[in-house]
Protein backbone atom coordinates (compact mmCIF):
# COMPACT_ATOMS: atom_id res chain seq x y z
CA UNK A 1 0.00 0.00 0.00
CA UNK A 2 1.41 3.57 -0.30
CA UNK A 3 2.60 5.19 1.73
CA UNK A 4 0.41 8.21 0.96
CA UNK A 5 -2.33 6.61 1.92
CA UNK A 6 -2.10 4.84 4.78
CA UNK A 7 -2.75 6.01 8.74
CA UNK A 8 -0.66 7.99 10.21
CA UNK A 9 2.20 6.55 12.91
CA UNK A 10 1.32 8.86 14.95
CA UNK A 11 -2.26 8.37 15.42
CA UNK A 12 -3.48 6.37 18.42
CA UNK A 13 -5.67 4.90 16.71
CA UNK A 14 -8.03 4.98 13.62
CA UNK A 15 -11.42 3.53 13.20
CA UNK A 16 -12.69 4.33 9.57
CA UNK A 17 -16.44 3.90 9.09
CA UNK A 18 -17.44 4.75 5.52
CA UNK A 19 -21.24 5.85 5.10
CA UNK A 20 -23.11 7.86 2.64
CA UNK A 21 -23.40 11.56 3.43
CA UNK A 22 -25.12 13.72 0.68
CA UNK A 23 -23.60 11.61 -1.52
CA UNK A 24 -19.66 11.37 -0.34
CA UNK A 25 -17.96 9.37 1.83
CA UNK A 26 -16.50 10.57 6.02
CA UNK A 27 -13.78 8.98 7.69
CA UNK A 28 -14.54 8.69 11.49
CA UNK A 29 -11.00 9.65 13.47
CA UNK A 30 -11.03 8.05 17.31
CA UNK A 31 -8.19 9.70 18.31
CA UNK A 32 -5.39 11.62 17.45
CA UNK A 33 -3.61 11.21 21.09
CA UNK A 34 -3.06 14.89 21.82
CA UNK A 35 -1.71 15.75 17.98
CA UNK A 36 -4.68 17.01 16.52
CA UNK A 37 -6.69 19.82 17.12
CA UNK A 38 -10.31 19.07 18.49
CA UNK A 39 -13.52 20.76 16.76
CA UNK A 40 -14.78 23.71 18.20
CA UNK A 41 -10.78 25.06 19.45
CA UNK A 42 -9.90 25.15 15.76
CA UNK A 43 -7.29 27.86 14.53
CA UNK A 44 -10.75 29.54 12.73
CA UNK A 45 -13.07 29.58 15.24
CA UNK A 46 -10.04 30.98 17.63
CA UNK A 47 -9.91 33.87 14.96
CA UNK A 48 -12.21 33.87 11.83
CA UNK A 49 -10.29 36.34 9.93
CA UNK A 50 -7.19 33.90 9.67
CA UNK A 51 -7.51 33.16 6.30
CA UNK A 52 -3.59 30.64 5.96
CA UNK A 53 -2.43 28.05 8.11
CA UNK A 54 0.83 25.70 8.47
CA UNK A 55 -0.52 22.38 9.85
CA UNK A 56 0.78 18.96 9.33
CA UNK A 57 -0.64 16.08 7.91
CA UNK A 58 -1.72 13.36 10.48
CA UNK A 59 -3.81 10.80 8.34
CA UNK A 60 -5.03 10.46 4.74
CA UNK A 61 -6.87 7.93 3.65
CA UNK A 62 -8.27 7.01 0.18
CA UNK A 63 -12.16 6.74 -0.29
CA UNK A 64 -14.19 5.94 -2.74
CA UNK A 65 -16.60 8.68 -3.42
CA UNK A 66 -20.55 7.61 -4.65
CA UNK A 67 -22.89 9.69 -6.02
CA UNK A 68 -26.83 9.52 -4.02
CA UNK A 69 -28.81 6.55 -5.53
CA UNK A 70 -31.29 7.29 -8.40
CA UNK A 71 -34.69 6.89 -6.43
CA UNK A 72 -36.83 4.00 -8.30
CA UNK A 73 -40.12 4.37 -7.63
CA UNK A 74 -43.70 2.29 -8.16
CA UNK A 75 -47.37 3.91 -7.61
CA UNK A 76 -49.02 2.37 -5.03
CA UNK A 77 -51.10 5.26 -3.33
CA UNK A 78 -51.07 9.01 -4.34
CA UNK A 79 -48.58 11.07 -2.96
CA UNK A 80 -46.36 7.62 -1.07
CA UNK A 81 -43.44 6.25 -2.56
CA UNK A 82 -42.24 2.41 -2.56
CA UNK A 83 -39.31 0.93 -3.02
CA UNK A 84 -39.76 -2.36 -2.52
CA UNK A 85 -38.44 -2.99 0.72
CA UNK A 86 -34.63 -1.74 -0.38
CA UNK A 87 -33.50 1.62 1.04
CA UNK A 88 -32.19 2.58 -2.06
CA UNK A 89 -35.15 1.68 -4.31
CA UNK A 90 -32.97 -0.90 -5.79
CA UNK A 91 -31.36 1.74 -7.59
CA UNK A 92 -27.22 0.83 -8.26
CA UNK A 93 -24.61 3.76 -6.77
CA UNK A 94 -22.80 5.31 -9.23
CA UNK A 95 -18.96 5.55 -8.30
CA UNK A 96 -17.88 9.19 -8.72
CA UNK A 97 -13.98 8.33 -8.27
CA UNK A 98 -11.32 8.70 -5.30
CA UNK A 99 -11.08 11.24 -3.03
CA UNK A 100 -8.96 11.39 -0.10
CA UNK A 101 -10.20 12.00 4.02
CA UNK A 102 -7.86 14.10 5.50
CA UNK A 103 -6.66 14.91 9.14
CA UNK A 104 -4.47 17.22 10.12
CA UNK A 105 -3.06 18.89 13.68
CA UNK A 106 -5.01 22.16 13.07
CA UNK A 107 -7.21 23.83 10.41
CA UNK A 108 -8.02 26.87 9.13
CA UNK A 109 -11.15 25.73 7.24
CA UNK A 110 -14.36 25.40 8.92
CA UNK A 111 -15.96 22.15 9.22
CA UNK A 112 -19.78 22.81 8.47
CA UNK A 113 -21.70 22.94 11.99
CA UNK A 114 -24.08 25.32 13.56
CA UNK A 115 -26.24 25.55 10.45
CA UNK A 116 -22.98 26.96 8.72
CA UNK A 117 -21.68 24.99 5.64
CA UNK A 118 -18.44 23.98 5.30
CA UNK A 119 -15.72 25.96 3.58
CA UNK A 120 -13.88 25.54 1.04
CA UNK A 121 -10.17 25.92 0.11
CA UNK A 122 -7.16 23.98 -0.68
CA UNK A 123 -4.82 22.11 1.78
CA UNK A 124 -0.95 21.50 0.31
CA UNK A 125 -2.02 23.47 -2.89
CA UNK A 126 -5.07 20.29 -3.48
CA UNK A 127 -8.38 22.02 -3.52
CA UNK A 128 -10.67 20.80 -0.15
CA UNK A 129 -14.51 19.92 -1.36
CA UNK A 130 -15.57 19.54 2.19
CA UNK A 131 -15.12 19.39 5.95
CA UNK A 132 -17.12 17.44 8.49
CA UNK A 133 -16.60 17.01 11.66
CA UNK A 134 -15.67 12.97 13.06
CA UNK A 135 -15.90 12.24 16.60
CA UNK A 136 -14.77 15.42 17.39
CA UNK A 137 -12.37 16.52 14.70
CA UNK A 138 -12.37 17.99 11.39
CA UNK A 139 -12.07 15.80 8.09
CA UNK A 140 -11.15 16.93 5.05
CA UNK A 141 -12.37 16.09 1.84
CA UNK A 142 -9.33 16.67 -0.77
CA UNK A 143 -9.24 15.82 -4.22
CA UNK A 144 -5.95 14.72 -3.87
CA UNK A 145 -3.70 12.59 -1.66
CA UNK A 146 -0.92 14.29 0.76
CA UNK A 147 2.05 12.67 2.35
CA UNK A 148 2.47 11.93 6.19
CA UNK A 149 3.33 13.72 7.83
CA UNK A 150 4.00 16.90 6.33
CA UNK A 151 3.76 20.60 6.94
CA UNK A 152 1.44 22.41 4.17
CA UNK A 153 0.02 25.54 3.64
CA UNK A 154 -4.12 25.92 4.32
CA UNK A 155 -6.09 28.42 2.37
CA UNK A 156 -9.45 29.33 3.06
CA UNK A 157 -11.96 30.42 0.05
CA UNK A 158 -12.12 33.77 1.57
CA UNK A 159 -14.80 35.18 -0.14
CA UNK A 160 -17.23 32.17 0.68
CA UNK A 161 -16.15 32.28 3.94
CA UNK A 162 -16.44 36.03 4.57
CA UNK A 163 -20.39 35.61 3.12
CA UNK A 164 -20.96 33.26 6.03
CA UNK A 165 -19.35 35.14 8.38
CA UNK A 166 -21.80 37.95 7.51
CA UNK A 167 -24.34 35.97 7.39
CA UNK A 168 -24.14 34.21 11.02
CA UNK A 169 -23.45 36.97 12.99
CA UNK A 170 -26.36 38.76 11.37
CA UNK A 171 -28.73 35.52 12.21
CA UNK A 172 -27.34 36.12 15.59
CA UNK A 173 -28.36 39.79 16.16
CA UNK A 174 -31.71 39.24 14.14
CA UNK A 175 -32.54 36.45 16.92
CA UNK A 176 -30.89 38.25 19.59
CA UNK A 177 -33.16 41.48 19.19
CA UNK A 178 -36.49 39.65 18.13
CA UNK A 179 -36.20 38.20 21.85
CA UNK A 180 -35.79 41.33 23.04
CA UNK A 181 -38.18 43.04 21.63
CA UNK A 182 -40.96 40.79 21.29
CA UNK A 183 -40.15 37.74 23.01
CA UNK A 184 -39.65 35.55 19.91
CA UNK A 185 -37.02 32.90 20.10
CA UNK A 186 -35.46 31.70 17.06
CA UNK A 187 -36.10 27.73 16.73
CA UNK A 188 -34.27 27.16 13.52
CA UNK A 189 -32.39 29.32 11.02
CA UNK A 190 -30.96 27.92 7.04
CA UNK A 191 -27.66 30.00 5.61
CA UNK A 192 -29.07 30.17 2.05
CA UNK A 193 -26.11 29.28 -0.65
CA UNK A 194 -27.58 32.28 -3.41
CA UNK A 195 -28.98 35.37 -1.59
CA UNK A 196 -31.34 34.91 1.34
CA UNK A 197 -31.01 33.30 4.21
CA UNK A 198 -34.13 32.42 6.82
CA UNK A 199 -34.72 31.94 10.41
CA UNK A 200 -37.50 30.66 11.96
CA UNK A 201 -39.25 32.29 14.64
CA UNK A 202 -41.54 31.09 17.71
CA UNK A 203 -43.95 33.23 18.00
CA UNK A 204 -46.38 31.18 19.83
CA UNK A 205 -49.32 32.12 17.81
CA UNK A 206 -48.74 35.65 17.92
CA UNK A 207 -49.14 38.22 14.87
CA UNK A 208 -46.21 39.43 13.15
CA UNK A 209 -46.77 42.09 11.42
CA UNK A 210 -45.24 44.30 8.58
CA UNK A 211 -44.70 46.87 11.26
CA UNK A 212 -43.22 44.60 13.29
CA UNK A 213 -41.00 43.40 10.72
CA UNK A 214 -39.46 46.64 10.29
CA UNK A 215 -39.11 48.03 13.89
CA UNK A 216 -36.97 44.58 13.97
CA UNK A 217 -34.85 45.83 11.29
CA UNK A 218 -34.73 49.49 12.54
CA UNK A 219 -33.15 48.11 15.92
CA UNK A 220 -31.06 45.47 14.78
CA UNK A 221 -29.37 48.21 12.19
CA UNK A 222 -29.12 50.11 15.20
CA UNK A 223 -26.82 47.76 16.49
CA UNK A 224 -24.86 47.40 13.56
CA UNK A 225 -24.34 51.02 13.64
CA UNK A 226 -23.24 51.19 17.32
CA UNK A 227 -20.36 48.26 16.07
CA UNK A 228 -20.47 46.50 19.58
CA UNK A 229 -17.40 44.27 19.41
CA UNK A 230 -17.99 40.09 19.26
CA UNK A 231 -15.41 37.83 20.68
CA UNK A 232 -14.76 34.46 21.38
CA UNK A 233 -14.45 32.48 24.38
CA UNK A 234 -14.50 29.23 26.25
CA UNK A 235 -16.22 28.11 29.32
CA UNK A 236 -16.51 24.76 31.11
CA UNK A 237 -20.39 22.90 30.94
CA UNK A 238 -20.71 23.44 34.54
CA UNK A 239 -19.53 27.23 34.66
CA UNK A 240 -22.34 29.39 36.74
CA UNK A 241 -21.91 31.86 33.73
CA UNK A 242 -23.71 29.22 31.19
CA UNK A 243 -26.84 30.21 33.09
CA UNK A 244 -26.63 33.72 31.41
CA UNK A 245 -26.40 32.39 28.15
CA UNK A 246 -29.13 32.36 25.74
CA UNK A 247 -29.27 28.42 24.11
CA UNK A 248 -32.39 26.47 22.60
CA UNK A 249 -31.45 23.47 24.00
CA UNK A 250 -29.20 21.56 26.17
CA UNK A 251 -25.68 20.57 25.66
CA UNK A 252 -25.45 17.02 24.15
CA UNK A 253 -24.16 13.55 26.54
CA UNK A 254 -21.22 13.41 23.93
CA UNK A 255 -19.66 17.21 24.80
CA UNK A 256 -16.32 17.34 26.13
CA UNK A 257 -14.09 19.91 27.60
CA UNK A 258 -14.76 23.19 27.24
CA UNK A 259 -17.64 24.82 25.37
CA UNK A 260 -17.34 27.85 22.98
CA UNK A 261 -20.13 31.03 23.62
CA UNK A 262 -19.84 33.95 21.43
CA UNK A 263 -20.71 37.42 22.95
CA UNK A 264 -21.73 40.43 21.28
CA UNK A 265 -20.92 43.13 23.77
CA UNK A 266 -24.04 44.53 25.32
CA UNK A 267 -26.16 42.42 23.14
CA UNK A 268 -26.13 38.76 23.66
CA UNK A 269 -24.19 35.32 24.65
CA UNK A 270 -24.94 32.41 22.50
CA UNK A 271 -23.64 28.93 23.03
CA UNK A 272 -21.75 28.86 18.89
CA UNK A 273 -19.39 27.11 16.81
CA UNK A 274 -19.46 29.16 13.67
CA UNK A 275 -17.16 31.65 12.06
CA UNK A 276 -18.09 35.67 12.90
CA UNK A 277 -17.09 39.11 12.47
CA UNK A 278 -15.28 40.43 15.38
CA UNK A 279 -17.66 43.90 15.46
CA UNK A 280 -21.44 44.34 14.35
CA UNK A 281 -20.21 47.33 12.30
CA UNK A 282 -18.54 44.77 9.77
CA UNK A 283 -21.78 43.81 9.20
CA UNK A 284 -22.65 47.09 7.00
CA UNK A 285 -26.60 46.56 6.66
CA UNK A 286 -28.97 43.98 7.51
CA UNK A 287 -32.40 43.71 5.36
CA UNK A 288 -35.68 41.99 6.63
CA UNK A 289 -36.81 41.02 2.66
CA UNK A 290 -40.08 39.76 4.28
CA UNK A 291 -42.14 37.62 6.79
CA UNK A 292 -43.95 34.80 6.07
CA UNK A 293 -46.12 31.83 7.88
CA UNK A 294 -44.98 28.64 7.61
CA UNK A 295 -46.62 26.00 9.74
CA UNK A 296 -46.20 26.97 13.30
CA UNK A 297 -43.82 29.47 12.99
CA UNK A 298 -42.65 32.57 11.19
CA UNK A 299 -40.10 32.51 8.69
CA UNK A 300 -37.83 35.36 8.26
CA UNK A 301 -35.76 36.23 5.13
CA UNK A 302 -32.71 38.08 5.11
CA UNK A 303 -29.77 39.40 3.33
CA UNK A 304 -26.48 41.01 5.59
CA UNK A 305 -23.68 42.96 4.24
CA UNK A 306 -22.01 42.19 0.81
CA UNK A 307 -24.20 39.65 0.05
CA UNK A 308 -27.31 42.57 0.17
CA UNK A 309 -24.89 44.83 -2.10
CA UNK A 310 -24.90 41.72 -4.68
CA UNK A 311 -28.82 41.27 -3.99
CA UNK A 312 -29.46 45.32 -4.92
CA UNK A 313 -27.04 44.96 -7.82
CA UNK A 314 -29.00 42.28 -9.70
CA UNK A 315 -32.49 43.78 -8.65
CA UNK A 316 -31.45 47.29 -10.20
CA UNK A 317 -29.98 45.27 -13.31
CA UNK A 318 -33.36 43.39 -13.86
CA UNK A 319 -35.15 46.59 -13.06
CA UNK A 320 -33.13 48.62 -16.12
CA UNK A 321 -34.00 45.67 -18.28
CA UNK A 322 -38.03 46.21 -17.43
CA UNK A 323 -37.65 49.71 -17.92
CA UNK A 324 -36.16 49.22 -21.47
CA UNK A 325 -38.76 46.38 -22.18
CA UNK A 326 -41.72 48.43 -20.96
CA UNK A 327 -40.64 51.60 -22.30
CA UNK A 328 -41.47 52.88 -18.75
CA UNK A 329 -40.46 54.36 -15.48
CA UNK A 330 -39.74 52.13 -12.25
CA UNK A 331 -43.05 53.31 -10.22
CA UNK A 332 -45.38 52.40 -13.06
CA UNK A 333 -43.89 49.39 -13.66
CA UNK A 334 -46.57 47.20 -11.65
CA UNK A 335 -49.59 48.89 -12.82
CA UNK A 336 -47.74 48.47 -16.90
CA UNK A 337 -47.73 44.64 -16.38
CA UNK A 338 -51.36 44.42 -14.88
CA UNK A 339 -52.86 45.60 -17.94
CA UNK A 340 -50.49 43.37 -19.69
CA UNK A 341 -51.67 40.53 -17.96
CA UNK A 342 -55.20 41.64 -18.15
CA UNK A 343 -54.87 42.07 -22.01
CA UNK A 344 -53.09 38.77 -21.83
CA UNK A 345 -56.70 37.21 -20.18
CA UNK A 346 -58.70 38.61 -22.46
CA UNK A 347 -56.71 37.64 -25.96
CA UNK A 348 -56.60 33.69 -24.22
CA UNK A 349 -60.98 33.92 -23.65
CA UNK A 350 -61.63 35.08 -27.27
CA UNK A 351 -59.06 32.32 -28.47
CA UNK A 352 -60.80 30.02 -26.49
CA UNK A 353 -64.25 30.81 -27.77
CA UNK A 354 -62.47 31.08 -31.62
CA UNK A 355 -61.65 28.07 -31.11
CA UNK A 356 -64.43 26.19 -29.25
CA UNK A 357 -66.02 27.85 -33.01
CA UNK A 358 -63.58 26.46 -35.25
CA UNK A 359 -64.43 23.16 -33.41
CA UNK A 360 -67.89 23.41 -34.47
CA UNK A 361 -67.17 24.38 -37.80
CA UNK A 362 -64.56 21.57 -38.07
CA UNK A 363 -67.09 19.32 -36.45
CA UNK A 364 -69.95 19.90 -39.07
CA UNK A 365 -67.86 19.21 -42.44
CA UNK A 366 -66.90 15.77 -40.68
CA UNK A 367 -69.96 14.58 -39.90
CA UNK A 368 -70.93 16.05 -43.19
CA UNK A 369 -67.99 13.34 -44.57
CA UNK A 370 -69.53 10.50 -42.96
CA UNK A 371 -72.50 10.90 -44.45
CA UNK A 372 -71.07 10.60 -47.78
CA UNK A 373 -69.79 7.35 -46.97
CA UNK A 374 -65.99 8.59 -45.85
CA UNK A 375 -64.91 5.70 -43.67
CA UNK A 376 -62.07 7.64 -42.29
CA UNK A 377 -62.99 11.32 -41.35
CA UNK A 378 -59.83 13.69 -40.67
CA UNK A 379 -58.98 17.12 -39.96
CA UNK A 380 -55.24 18.68 -39.02
CA UNK A 381 -54.13 21.77 -37.67
CA UNK A 382 -50.83 23.32 -37.65
CA UNK A 383 -51.11 25.50 -34.29
CA UNK A 384 -54.06 22.88 -32.46
CA UNK A 385 -53.58 21.82 -29.59
CA UNK A 386 -55.58 18.68 -27.14
CA UNK A 387 -58.21 21.01 -26.34
CA UNK A 388 -59.09 21.38 -29.58
CA UNK A 389 -59.09 18.07 -30.75
CA UNK A 390 -61.28 17.23 -27.49
CA UNK A 391 -63.85 20.02 -28.72
CA UNK A 392 -63.83 18.75 -31.78
CA UNK A 393 -64.52 15.06 -30.57
CA UNK A 394 -67.45 15.94 -28.64
CA UNK A 395 -68.96 17.99 -31.34
CA UNK A 396 -68.83 15.26 -33.73
CA UNK A 397 -70.51 12.75 -31.54
CA UNK A 398 -70.89 9.38 -32.89
CA UNK A 399 -70.61 9.55 -37.01
CA UNK A 400 -72.81 7.56 -39.79
CA UNK A 401 -71.42 4.07 -40.69
CA UNK A 402 -69.10 3.32 -37.68
CA UNK A 403 -66.29 5.64 -39.25
CA UNK A 404 -63.17 6.18 -37.78
CA UNK A 405 -62.59 10.30 -36.74
CA UNK A 406 -58.47 10.67 -36.72
CA UNK A 407 -57.30 14.76 -35.60
CA UNK A 408 -54.36 15.90 -35.76
CA UNK A 409 -52.13 18.74 -34.82
CA UNK A 410 -48.62 20.27 -34.80
CA UNK A 411 -46.40 21.02 -36.81
CA UNK A 412 -43.47 19.30 -38.94
CA UNK A 413 -42.12 17.92 -35.82
CA UNK A 414 -43.58 17.07 -32.32
CA UNK A 415 -47.32 16.97 -32.32
CA UNK A 416 -50.70 15.29 -31.37
CA UNK A 417 -53.06 12.73 -32.32
CA UNK A 418 -56.71 11.19 -31.56
CA UNK A 419 -58.02 8.65 -32.75
CA UNK A 420 -61.82 7.57 -32.14
CA UNK A 421 -64.73 5.56 -33.30
CA UNK A 422 -65.63 2.02 -32.77
CA UNK A 423 -63.97 0.23 -29.88
CA UNK A 424 -62.11 -2.70 -31.81
CA UNK A 425 -61.55 -0.42 -34.47
CA UNK A 426 -59.48 1.78 -32.22
CA UNK A 427 -57.81 -0.66 -30.04
CA UNK A 428 -56.54 -2.75 -33.41
CA UNK A 429 -55.13 0.53 -35.44
CA UNK A 430 -54.31 3.29 -32.06
CA UNK A 431 -50.95 1.55 -31.73
CA UNK A 432 -50.28 1.04 -35.20
CA UNK A 433 -50.45 5.07 -35.82
CA UNK A 434 -48.65 5.83 -32.89
CA UNK A 435 -45.86 3.91 -34.61
CA UNK A 436 -46.08 5.37 -38.18
CA UNK A 437 -46.15 8.99 -36.51
CA UNK A 438 -42.91 7.93 -34.03
CA UNK A 439 -45.23 8.34 -30.77
CA UNK A 440 -46.85 6.87 -28.01
CA UNK A 441 -50.57 6.73 -27.46
CA UNK A 442 -53.26 5.07 -25.40
CA UNK A 443 -56.65 5.27 -23.87
CA UNK A 444 -59.97 3.67 -23.75
CA UNK A 445 -62.60 4.37 -26.65
CA UNK A 446 -60.15 7.30 -27.58
CA UNK A 447 -56.64 6.46 -28.55
CA UNK A 448 -54.68 10.00 -27.92
CA UNK A 449 -51.11 10.52 -27.79
CA UNK A 450 -47.85 12.84 -28.88
CA UNK A 451 -45.17 11.91 -31.63
CA UNK A 452 -42.47 13.42 -33.37
CA UNK A 453 -43.04 12.86 -36.74
CA UNK A 454 -47.12 14.59 -36.95
CA UNK A 455 -45.99 15.83 -40.80
CA UNK A 456 -46.62 11.92 -42.00
CA UNK A 457 -50.51 12.10 -41.17
CA UNK A 458 -51.75 11.75 -44.76
CA UNK A 459 -49.68 8.35 -44.34
CA UNK A 460 -51.68 7.76 -41.60
CA UNK A 461 -55.00 7.97 -43.04
CA UNK A 462 -54.03 6.04 -45.79
CA UNK A 463 -52.94 2.97 -43.00
CA UNK A 464 -56.43 3.94 -41.79
CA UNK A 465 -58.29 3.66 -44.55
CA UNK A 466 -56.76 0.68 -45.83
CA UNK A 467 -57.80 -1.29 -41.93
CA UNK A 468 -61.06 -0.23 -42.58
CA UNK A 469 -61.34 -1.56 -45.99
CA UNK A 470 -60.34 -4.92 -45.01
Amino acid sequence: TSPRITTSKILARVLLTRYRRCGQLSVHIRSMADTGTPAGQLACQKDSYLRTLRATVLSCVAVEVTAPPAEKTTKKKKGKKQDGGGGDGGAEIATVGPQWHVGLSDTVLFPEGGGQPADRGTVGGVDCVDVQVADGFAVHTLAGPLDLGASVDIAVDWTRRWDHMQQHTGQHLITAIAVEMFGFPTVAWHLGPDSTSTLDLDTAGNPFTDTMLAELETAVNGRVRDAHPITPKWIAPKDPEMATIRRNKDLPDDVVGDVRVLTIDGVDKNLCCGTHVNTTAHLATVKLLRAEKVKKVTRVHFAVGDRLLALAGAMFTRQLALTSALTSAPEHHLDQVAEITRKARDTDKRAKALGRELAEVTAARLVMDAARGCSVVSAHRDVGDMEWMMATASAVGDLDGNALLFLTCGTDGSGMFMLVGPADQVKECGPKVAALLEGRGGGKGRFQGKVSKVSKYPEAIALLEAAVAV
